[in-house]
Parts: structure tokens; C-alpha cells; sequence
């Protein structure tokens, strides 16, 4: 049996990796996902108002004369409704993260790498990466 012959092995154990323990993650996708669309309801009816609010008070034929712009606690309430919805809007359906798919690919792949030994010797490992290291 030839080296080669591993790849498909491996390929193999990564996609059983993925599907043992990232597809039970799935089950929480349809509730995750209602969570963010009834979410966003929320929170654009409510910036509405907030904004409607905010626009008859600051910018409508009326504004309040009494108090000044500068400093008023209107302009970071409404920077913070604007955050507010974006980590809802930036909320993830499904609970996985780039990070979460590469430590499993790592710790799937990490007890294979021993392999590399038979077709790559250590001293010619080492001898390869000294040369890219330096330049030699």
C-alpha cells in the first residue's frame, strides 16, 4: 500500500469529523433563525419609532430650541439602537465559527501527522525548513 493511498483516508476521517460533531449543531438552526428574524422585527419597529421620534424632535418644523445638540444623550442612544442592531443582524443561524471548522480539522488531522514520517524523513524535514527559514 502506498502513501498516496492515505489521502483518501484522510479526506475521508475529515468529512466523518465534520458530520459527528458539527452536524448536531444544525438542530439549533431553525430556532436561531426565528431568534434573529423576530429579532430584527423587534428591533426595526422600535428604531423606527426611535428615529421618527428623534427626527420630529431634532430636525422637524418644531425643534426643541431649549436644548443644545452637543452633548444631548439622543445622539448615543441613537448610536447605540444602531449597534444593537447590528449584532443582531450579525447574528450566525447556525453555531459555528472558521475557528470551531479549524481546531476540528486540526485535531483531526494532528495524530496523522506522524504519517509524514515514513515518506519524509526528520532530518530532511529540518533541512528543508532551515533552507526556507534562511534562504540558503
Amino acid at each position: 500500500m502506498t502513501f498516496e493511498a492515505v489521502y483518501l483516508v484522510i479526506a475521508l476521517i475529515l468529512v466523518l469529523d465534520a458530520v459527528l460533531f458539527l452536524g448536531p449543531l444544525f438542530v439549533f438552526a431553525p430556532k436561531l433563525w426565528a431568534c434573529r428574524v423576530k429579532g430584527l422585527s423587534d428591533y426595526m419597529e422600535f428604531a423606527a419609532r426611535y428615529v421618527h421620534g428623534f427626527d420630529r424632535k431634532w430636525l422637524g418644523d418644531d425643534p426643541a430650541p431649549v436644548e443644545v445638540l452637543l452633548g444631548t444623550p439622543d445622539l448615543q442612544s441613537l448610536a447605540d439602537l444602531s449597534n444593537s442592531i447590528g449584532i443582531v443582524r450579525n447574528m450566525r443561524w447556525v453555531p459555528l465559527s472558521l475557528r470551531l471548522v479549524e481546531s476540528l480539522a486540526i485535531s483531526a488531522l494532528l495524530p496523522i501527522v506522524p504519517l509524514l514520517l515514513f515518506k519524509y524523513p526528520v532530518a530532511d524535514l529540518a533541512r528543508n525548513f532551515f533552507a526556507r527559514l534562511t534562504g540558503l
